[in-house]
């Protein structure tokens, strides 16, 4: 019984080591392989990807130009005093 046992363990170890020896490059390839995307589909993709780098980076523009504009208001109204 004891036999059986650790043969079920040991197999059980085998597969779980087995399974989380794949590189994060092969599990990106493996993915891209499984959901095949269309070329209308990649292209939306493409068009998603860049309105969402586009808003990030006007985002963090205004958050600069903010920031920029706080430290002289800053400035100023140290020099008024």
């Amino acid at each position: 019984m004891k036999t059986r046992l650790m043969m079920f363990v040991a197999v059980i170890a085998l597969f779980v080591f087995n399974g989380c020896s794949d590189s994060k490059e092969s599990y990106v390839k493996d993915f891209k392989k499984f959901i095949e995307l269309t070329i209308d589909e990649q292209i939306e993709i493409t068009k998603l990807k860049a309105t969402y780098a586009t808003r990030r980076g006007l985002s963090n523009l205004k958050n600069g130009v903010d920031k920029l504009l706080d430290s002289d208001i800053l400035k100023m109204e140290k020099n008024k005093k």
